[in-house]
């Protein structure tokens, strides 16, 4: 009988060599030898790791692993030598130091581990050897014998990488040379230092590392693969505008320098601050790092969208970056890449190759970019880094369009602010000069790239979003509360490819009450995804076409087609409608403008100059940064950390670059070999095929394949929708990869989702994987309450961007079905006729006019539009009812000869004015037409002061007083919403207290109305709680025009309704004042009024001494006060005051003794963009004064630091609000 056999083999050539050589076929059976080597030889050669999973294991395998170096070859060689085994074990040892995650000590210790089990494994495989030997009575001390156990000692099996400096030759050895970091000083300090525990001074050098960036592209391009890719050229003659990498932009095209060297290496750089401690600790700062990095753009985006494409540059700490500023740190490498414009010519053995290089793009952060390119913060008045917008014009009309950055713009400005003659806050430019601009062929004004991450996953996204879900949850009867939305999140199916991105279920009932005030606590991916699944997850709770929820869809389509890779014309043509929509839509509901808003209008233009915004996205930079952390984390050594760092990710670059990156990356999970009748896929397998390997996973270049996952098949020529198929098996043929697809049906696109529905179908098809998007899987996903199975994109595949036939086919009967608007229908006939089709798109003059309209800005000169209406003659208000479908209800109701009441005519109103302010504006005060008085509303036939039309005349008052810190929309809106807070929006979401709000608003504020106005006044106390506590009070009194009218009596009922028991302070005033005048009569006794009089000595006994005031401005309040003893709080100014930051009566008229002034309580608020307000009180001082005591409390502001005995005196003596002070308290002793 044979023994069984009882070896193991992980690769199948060591198994067929094992068969051969040790289980040959017995001599009494001749032939058998034969058939089993047959047998063996049938099966065709794989690669290594391919032909591994043929075995029944779990192990997983990489096809790219191990590079194709010599002593690979060692597994597939029948002779193994030793030196093969040192090169292996060397190799492995370099691939462990790679991993910045093992500190070099645990490397060093498993070395020794190692190196003492080789030993003992010799020890005793020798001892087994001689007990062998023995046995057999062969001689020990022979020669021979000798000779062969000594070969069970292997010495020096680790000593080429027992050290770092060893590994670092080893890889030399290899041909690939590894870039040695430079250290580069920046300057000398003086420092204490213990030395044998004496504290000593010494000199320490302030140095940073620099990687040289021809070092680098030497090492990238030795493998001839590399340099081969550099050729990417366009398809010669494309049928639809595409922009796929920057080589499809203007800026390429129109460079001269590209059109000498097309081939050249396009360089795009990025800089980011890494925090390598911990960032609550207390030194937080000290070892955050500046990290320069770079990609190259030449490469195919399927490859370029991993880490290990991203290569280091520069190492400094934030503290010496700061400290000497970028262009000092950026020297080396600018002299480096001067010489790469003009080409570097390296060796690779005797091949000469040029490497010419130039930074095409620079990438980051908006802090990062503009602190290296020498602008102001985003946080300045210029903010945007790309035209000339100020921050208070784009607070007032977001939509206006200002002249771009230029280069002679930027010379300019910059010689002026360098000279002295312009301020660094009057153009955005900081003195000095950004050295990137010493480049020969790059110019920071020519930097045409916006970053996705930060600008929508980390800032649009998940404000919108936090903001809908407040909206949702203060309207109780949606039931939007943290444990509902958290529930949602945490129960939805997401599917396999997006668990890992799945959202945080960590929304709280205080974040949702005040979403300004939060953020939320989720990574970039986590809000992308949140954003696709958000219609999924809340879509059946909100009411039918809400507007929150199309805001939301016009977000998701905006970040699909900017994280697309592939972008056409056509598709800039959507992309700008949905940017309006949105804009429109997030002004309207939230009045909140951010700087990433008009980045948001920007890219359409950097997308036409520099290709798709993908490929400059900041995220996989950021992944970058892990490596970096996790080294700093494991490590815990921070001394010289950029040096450590710099070291360590040489190394690890040098053996990424052994791997080849830039190369198709297959990795098989588990699997068998099994044969062709025993697979799924027998019916489709060529029957000369015996056996396949069917892996239970694939991965493709960090995409994951595996059973029930969905696939895009790319499609059909006549086919409009995409269609996608589940995977139901894997096959592996001749290296060849198959997948066995059950087809799903595209039923359609669901709007409100913006996803497609898909049914699964009972046929199944054999494909490659060349015919389906390699770039992404997906998964079913079903609403809440629905069966439905939906594919939900993360963004635009090819063939979906790319339909020319049908983007070319639309007409005038698609232009109507779609509803777009005049300008998207022109701008859709002028890509149309650069590709030879012809539309006559038929205009009504109705049209014509609302697209003059939407073009202009809301500042435009109101000349040519009041030509459009005789104001000679009446407005036909039958007209403006039947363009809106809520005016064609009330005119058919008017029609009917039913008597409007009150509400018909409040919406009659809105009508009205709507329609007023989009077509003639609505600032009250412009009076460029001389035959118009103020306003188009302004007529010879009107009613009232000033000849108005009455309640017109207020709503449109309401609205003007809007224009000056509200949005100015672009377009006519069909629904007669009105513009004021996102509470008081009045669309299908809204509840009772949004309509008080508003016909408190819009009220006019009439004697006969006081009742009613105290009533909407008192009802609507919680939205103005709301308005306080988020600093915008002043905000609502600038909305409603009641408010500050009848002499400030609603200021006195606020203040009574958030103070119920306050006492009423002429009670307690007429006795205090009596006592004042009898004990200081002789004090200022010119001034002949009690009350101004009474106040003066308050005010003097109730002072702060030390109240913290500049020199200069003590001198001016000292010589206000000679001329004044109440500046500040009762003035005697001009109409043209100028802005403070104090609450003040003001008198028009110098004689305070003369009872017949006009006396207003002006408030002057905080925040620059809001107008004053001013409160008419008539000629009654007290009264005035009463109602400037309570203002402080009712608009939650602070008094004038030096005021602050003086009101508190008032508050605790007259209102019993609060405790005197301890000077207040011996100055009413005094009295009484």
């Amino acid at each position: 009988m044979v023994p069984k056999c009882r070896s193991t083999y992980n690769h199948f050539k060591s198994l067929k060599r094992h068969i051969l050589q040790q289980h040959p076929r017995s001599p009494k059976t001749p032939g058998a030898k034969r058939a089993i080597g047959e047998r063996l030889n049938e099966i065709p050669d794989e690669p290594v790791t391919k032909k591994s999973n043929h075995i029944d294991m779990e192990t997983d395998f990489d096809t790219n692993s191990f590079p194709a170096t010599e002593e690979n070859f060692a597994f597939f060689e029948e002779t193994i030598t030793l030196e093969q085994i040192k090169k292996s074990v060397a190799l492995g040892i370099c691939r462990l130091t790679a991993d910045v995650s093992l500190p070099q000590t645990k490397i060093s210790q498993m070395i020794k581990l190692c190196e003492h089990l080789v030993k003992m494994l010799g020890v005793y495989f020798e001892e087994k050897t001689k007990s062998f030997l023995t046995e057999r009575k062969t001689d020990l001390a022979a020669p021979e014998t000798i000779n062969f156990l000594n070969k069970f000692h292997v010495e020096d099996l680790f000593s080429e990488v027992s050290t770092r400096s060893k590994q670092t030759q080893f890889l030399n050895n290899l041909a690939v040379s590894i870039p040695r970091p430079v250290e580069k000083l920046l300057q000398t300090r003086e420092d204490i230092r213990h030395i044998d525990g004496i504290p000593t001074k010494v000199i320490v050098n302030e140095t940073f590392m620099y990687i040289p960036i021809t070092e680098t592209l030497k090492l990238i391009f030795r493998n001839p693969q590399n340099r081969e890719l550099m050729t990417d050229n366009l398809p010669p003659y494309p049928t639809l505008k595409e922009y796929s990498s920057f080589r499809s932009g203007e800026t390429y095209q129109n460079s001269e320098y590209f059109k000498k060297f097309p081939d050249a290496i396009r360089i795009n750089l990025y800089q980011d601050d890494v925090e390598l401690g911990n960032a609550l600790s207390s030194r937080a700062g000290i070892n955050k790092v500046s990290v320069f990095d770079f990609k190259i753009e030449n490469f195919p985006n399927r490859w370029n969208s991993s880490p290990k494409t991203i290569f280091p540059l520069i190492y400094c700490t934030s503290i010496d970056s700061k400290k000497h500023g970028f262009n000092k740190i950026l020297e080396p490498l600018i002299h480096d890449l001067r010489k790469l414009e003009h080409g570097v010519d390296v060796f690779y053995g005797t091949e000469k190759y040029t490497i010419r290089a130039v930074v095409t793009m620079f990438c980051g952060d908006t802090l990062a970019v503009h602190e290296v390119f020498g602008l102001m913060g985003p946080m300045a008045k210029f903010f945007c880094r790309l035209c000339t917008i100020p921050r208070p014009a784009f607070h007032q009309n977001p939509f206006q369009n200002f002249p771009m950055r230029t280069t002679e713009w930027y010379e300019f400005n910059l010689e002026k602010v360098n000279s002295g003659a312009m301020k660094p806050s009057d153009c955005g430019l900081k003195r000095g000069n950004c050295i990137l601009n010493e480049l020969q062929y790059y110019h920071i004004t020519q930097n045409f790239a916006l970053d996705t991450m930060h600008d929508i996953a980390e800032g649009l996204v998940p404000i919108t979003i936090q903001l809908v879900l407040g909206h949702y949850h203060k309207i109780k009867s949606l039931g939007f509360s943290a444990s509902f939305i958290n529930d949602r999140i945490h129960l939805f199916a997401y599917g396999y490819i997006d668990k890992k991105n799945r959202p945080s279920a960590n929304f709280t009932d205080e974040m949702l009450s005040k979403p300004s005030s939060y953020k939320l606590k989720q990574t970039a991916s986590q809000n992308l995804l949140l954003l696709r699944s958000f219609p999924f997850l809340f879509a059946d709770k909100v009411p039918a076409n809400c507007e929150y929820m199309r805001m939301i869809g016009h977000l998701l389509n905006i970040t699909r087609i900017l994280m697309s890779t592939i972008i056409s014309d056509h598709m800039l043509v959507s992309l700008e409608e949905l940017i309006r929509l949105y804009e429109e839509s997030f002004y309207k509901k939230f009045q909140r403008r951010l700087n990433k808003n008009h980045h948001l209008d920007h890219y359409i233009q950097c997308i036409k100059k520099s290709g798709n915004m993908k490929q400059y996205n900041c995220l996989v930079f950021e992944q970058k940064n892990k490596p970096n952390k996790n080294q700093s984390s494991t490590c815990r050594n921070f001394k010289n950390i950029c040096k450590s760092l710099a070291q360590r990710q040489c190394f690890t670059m040098a053996i990424d670059m052994l791997d080849n990156p830039f190369t198709d990356n297959i990795t098989y999970y588990g699997g068998n070999l099994v044969k062709r009748e025993h697979c799924n896929s027998v019916c489709f397998i060529d029957l000369c095929v015996p056996h396949v390997f069917v892996p239970n996973k694939a991965t493709v270049n960090g995409i994951d394949f595996r059973k029930n996952l969905l696939v895009c098949i790319k499609n059909h020529e006549n086919e409009y929708y995409p269609s996608y198929g589940i995977i139901v098996e894997i096959v592996v043929m001749n290296s060849a990869m198959f997948l066995l697809i059950k087809l799903c049906k595209t039923i359609g696109y669901n709007d409100c989702l913006e996803a497609y529905e898909v049914a699964v179908g009972p046929t199944e098809t054999f494909v490659s994987f060349e015919e389906i998007h390699s770039h992404t899987t997906f998964a079913f996903w079903s609403p809440f309450g629905s069966d439905k199975k939906y594919v939900s994109r993360r963004n635009y595949l090819k063939e979906e961007i790319t339909d020319l036939d049908t983007f070319l086919s639309l007409d005038n009967n698609d232009f109507t079905r779609l509803q777009l608007t005049t300008k998207m229908i022109k701008i859709i006939q002028k890509y149309q006729k650069q590709y030879g089709v012809t539309i006559d798109i038929t205009t009504t003059p109705n049209e014509f006019m609302e697209e003059t309209q939407r073009n202009e800005v809301p500042t435009r000169s109101l000349s040519s539009t009041l030509k459009m209406h005789n104001f000679d003659k009446e407005i036909d208000v039958s007209l403006l009812l039947l363009k809106s479908d809520e005016g064609k209800q009330i005119h058919e109701t008017l029609t009917e000869g039913i008597k409007p009441d009150e509400v018909t005519n409040k919406k009659i109103n809105r009508i009205i004015c709507d329609w007023l302010a989009d077509n003639y504006g609505n600032n009250t005060n412009f009076n460029q037409i001389s035959n118009i008085l103020q306003a188009a509303w302004f007529h010879k036939g009107g009613r009232g002061a000033g000849r108005h039309a009455g309640s017109i005349h207020y709503r449109m008052e309401t609205l003007a007083k809007r224009s000056c810190s509200r949005v100015f929309y672009r377009s006519r809106h069909d629904e007669a919403t009105p513009s004021s807070s996102k509470i008081i929006t009045n669309d299908e979401c809204g509840e009772n207290i949004d309509d008080l709000v508003y016909e408190l608003e819009t009220i006019v504020p009439l004697e006969n109305s006081m009742e009613n106005i105290k009533y909407l006044w008192k009802q609507t106390l919680a939205y103005r709680h709301e308005k306080r506590a988020r600093g915008i009070f002043s905000q609502f009194m600038t909305d409603c025009s009641a408010a500050s009218a009848f002499g400030g009596e609603l200021i006195s009922l606020e203040f009574e309704l958030m103070n119920p028991t306050a006492a009423k302070f002429e009670d307690m005033w007429n006795v205090i004042q009596q006592k004042i005048l009898e004990k200081f009569r002789i004090d200022y006794r010119y001034i002949k009024n009690d009350l101004i009089q009474s106040l003066c000595l308050v005010r003097e006994k109730n002072t702060i001494r030390g109240a913290k005031r500049t020199r200069e401005e003590d001198y001016k309040e000292n010589d206000a006060r000679t001329l004044n003893p109440l500046h500040g709080i009762i003035d005697w100014i001009d109409v043209s005051y100028e802005d403070s930051t104090r609450v003040s009566i003001t008198a028009n008229n110098c004689n305070c003794c003369n009872s017949n002034n006009h006396i207003n309580l002006i408030f002057f608020p905080q925040t620059s963009c809001l107008e004053t307000i001013t409160i008419h009180v008539g000629n009654n001082l007290i009264r005035a004064f009463i109602v400037l005591c309570q203002a402080f409390t009712v608009f939650n502001v602070k008094c004038y630091a030096a005021d602050k005995l003086f009101f508190s005196f008032f508050h605790a003596s007259c209102f019993k609000l609060g405790a005197l002070s301890t000077t207040s308290n011996k100055f009413l002793n005094q009295l009484f």
